[in-house]
């Protein structure tokens, strides 16, 4: 058993740090490169359908009818809903 005036496990011994919880939903929709998508934006597509299969499964009207933002919501746009599925790999 270790004393108390031991100090050597202490120096390899950390606490764990546990991350804030995110949404990995959230997190796949800002990754994929080339859209922009930010954090706000990708918050607001999935709040609106569920999960990230269910949002690159959508058509570009039905994705930039979606509000952005709380105080003055603005839609997504169509612009940036065929580049997000351009960069999927979905032609519109």
């Amino acid at each position: 058993s270790q004393k108390v005036e031991h100090t050597t496990l202490k120096r390899y011994i950390k606490d764990r740090i546990y991350p804030a919880p995110y949404n990995p939903h959230i997190y796949n929709l800002m990754a994929i490169k080339g859209v922009g998508l930010g954090e706000a934006r990708a918050r607001a597509l999935v709040e609106r359908f569920g999960t990230f299969w269910y949002v690159v499964n959508q058509d570009a009207e039905v994705l930039a009818a979606t509000l952005v933002g709380s105080e003055n919501p603005k839609q997504l746009g169509l612009v940036t809903a065929r580049k997000l599925l351009k960069c999927l790999g979905k032609e519109t």
